[in-house]
């Protein structure tokens, strides 16, 4: 049986910006000089110094390579000129500690540009391997790769599909496409095996701008991420070329093309139990490079919970731990900002639930028992959450979509769901926060509407009502209130008896004279964050984004609450009375709804071609 290379990983230098101010996320240590070429770059090493590169992107996660392909063996070749000595090193952990055992040291002696070779020792129980280089001279590092060795026959041939859905993000989406189609698409490589969808539901684009070989632009109507994603997935099933995997990807984001590429090899030498996993990417903060979100979740108590903890990058022992943690789990899902799913899934198990956002990729994840298969360096970088906080999200769609997803898959998970909203409407209304609670009730009333209100297309209709409901925040400096930012999110200490008479009276809103409030405004924070003592038996209450630094005043209203909670318990009363038909009639639809007959009607494919 013959042998064949396949370089699986790029040495990647900090060459790029704004990535490059986050040099730890490519070596351990002080900022080195990278120097641009006409072709690639270089890094400039100074004499007798030591360099770590066991790094978020230049580490190589052995034991899941091990794990989930053919490989048989792992070679470190790096191009260099200098007096150099190569040490490969793998790390694993003790505790939460990292641990570092040299397993090979070699000294070269490159007058000029060259490629030297160390193999990597795959019979051990490491987790990542990376590299470190000890200087005796002035060098130069130009790149590298780590190349595998496989069974030629072993190779498969994958073809993916990415396929992205944007909304007025003209920017992000077409530097995208643009990185697409020069370090994908082009490379001699692997490019043939790459293809690109854009599904426009702005209609903002042109198709001049974005289409070229195995680039296609679908123009679509504004039906959210869900209606987006399914466009793709449809256009992707009927494209010419079959592709073996579809990767869904959100537009305002930046991603590396060596993301990528390690997806596709990843998959080219794949065994046979794992190829229909899931591959997905991790989230790493746009405003903080180093910080890793999350890259697998699952719902628990009623709510999407991340797998792993954010972590700084820059640590080899947040590296261990996050490669080292399991990810697959119960009703488990992995989101779409970067998800890599096998076009036999979509196949067998059909498009998105209509949800228009927020829960779309939780409930195909769940729908299909995912398995993920994450790895530290597949990954791209997005905006933080705590920006794009809103009412309509994070109440009315959180809440109305968890439900959906009960229903539709069976799950028994209702009663957590129900329970962790009920406490929403609690420490809202503790907070004056009087249009959460409405949304909160809207999502739990529309629920019960059945599988039908799903039917009508109505996306935009539903966002400008439920939006209009968010917080309406203003300039700090127009309240005359003094804010201390950094106070916002400390937590006060609990006067319980206080706190007996708070939960008692509603904050004030339950037979309590309106002379015993204090009418001084309190600061709060306008997310989840709760802190009942600061807030307690104040008439008003500033919540305060302490990242755009502004704010909405929020005011004590007992005829809101006494309307609010007169129609929740006429809500909830209706639902146990109702729950089981609910229930039973979103499952007997789930079918249709997921159907190519469906969203063919529903996105008026014919119109938007």
């Amino acid at each position: 049986m013959s042998k064949t290379r396949l370089s699986i990983q790029n040495v990647l230098l900090p060459d790029t910006e704004p990535q490059s101010a986050y040099w730890d996320l490519y070596y351990q240590g002080a900022e080195i000089v990278c120097e641009p070429l006409e072709k690639g770059s270089r890094l400039l090493l100074g004499h007798y110094k030591d360099y770590n590169f066991c790094s978020y992107f230049n580490a190589i996660s052995t034991e899941k390579w091990k794990r989930y392909t053919r490989l048989e063996k792992l070679y470190l070749c790096l191009d260099m000129e200098g007096d150099f000595e190569i040490a490969v090193e793998g790390y694993h952990l003790v505790a939460e500690s990292a641990q570092r055992k040299t397993y090979a040291r070699k000294r070269f002696k490159n007058t000029e540009r060259k490629t030297v070779e160390m193999e990597i020792p795959l019979d051990n129980e490491e987790i990542l391997f990376g590299f470190s280089i000890k200087t005796y001279s002035d060098c130069k590092l130009y790149g590298g790769t780590y190349d595998a060795e496989i069974e030629e026959s072993a190779v498969r041939d994958v073809k993916i599909a990415i396929s992205t859905t944007t909304f007025k993000k003209e920017d992000y989406i077409r530097a995208n496409v643009e990185m697409i189609k020069k370090e994908l698409i082009a490379d001699e490589k692997i490019g043939s095996h790459w293809f690109l969808h854009v599904v426009d539901n702005g209609r903002t684009l042109e198709r001049t701008e974005i289409e070229g070989k195995q680039v296609y632009y679908h123009p679509n109507k504004n039906v959210g991420g869900s209606g987006g994603f399914a466009r793709g997935m449809i256009e992707v099933l009927d494209q010419e070329t079959p592709a073996t995997h579809i990767l869904l990807m959100d537009d305002d984001v930046l991603v590396f093309a060596e993301s990528l590429k390690r997806t596709y090899y990843l998959l080219s030498m794949m065994k046979e139990e794992y190829y229909q996993h899931v591959i997905s990417g991790a989230m790493l903060q746009m405003e903080e490079m180093d910080l890793f979100w999350e890259d697998a979740a699952y719902i628990a108590e009623g709510i999407n919970r991340s797998v792993k903890v954010p972590r700084k990058m820059k640590r080899i022992s947040d590296l261990l731990i996050n490669e080292n943690l399991n990810t697959e789990i119960h009703l488990g899902y992995a989101a779409w900002w970067y998800c890599c799913i096998p076009i036999e899934t979509v196949k067998k198990s059909g498009l998105p639930l209509p949800v228009f956002v927020r829960g779309d990729d939780i409930e195909y994840g769940v729908r299909n028992k995912i398995e993920t298969i994450t790895m530290n360096g597949i990954s791209l970088w997005h905006m933080g959450f705590a920006t794009k906080y809103s009412f309509f999200s994070n109440c009315y769609q959180a809440f109305r979509n968890l439900l959906i997803l009960n229903a539709c898959n069976n799950c028994g998970i209702a009663d957590d769901i129900v329970a962790h909203f009920e406490d929403r409407i609690v420490i809202e209304i503790h907070r004056f926060n009087y249009n959460a609670v409405k949304l909160i009730l809207d999502a739990w009333s529309d629920y019960m509407k059945g599988p039908k209100f799903l039917e009508v297309e109505q996306c935009e209709k539903i966002l400008k009502e439920k939006s209009s409901y968010n917080a309406k925040m203003k300039d700090l400096k127009e309240f005359d209130v003094q804010v201390n930012l950094a106070d916002v999110y400390r937590v006060d200490d609990t006067n319980y008896i206080q706190r007996a008479f708070y939960r008692l009276t509603k904050n004030g809103q339950r037979f309590w004279p309106g002379r015993w409030m204090d009418d001084k405004a309190a600061v709060i924070s306008f997310d989840e964050f709760y802190n009942p003592q600061r807030e307690t038996f104040h008439r008003n209450l500033l919540a305060v984004d302490i990242y755009s630094q502004t704010g909405e005043m929020r005011s004590l209203d007992k005829k809101k609450y006494k309307v609010l909670m007169a129609r929740y318990k006429k809500i909830k009363k209706r639902y146990q009375n109702n729950r089981n038909k609910i229930e039973a009639e979103y499952r007997k639809e789930q079918p249709y709804l997921v159907s190519r007959e469906f969203w063919n009607k529903y996105l008026e494919i014919e119109k938007y071609q």
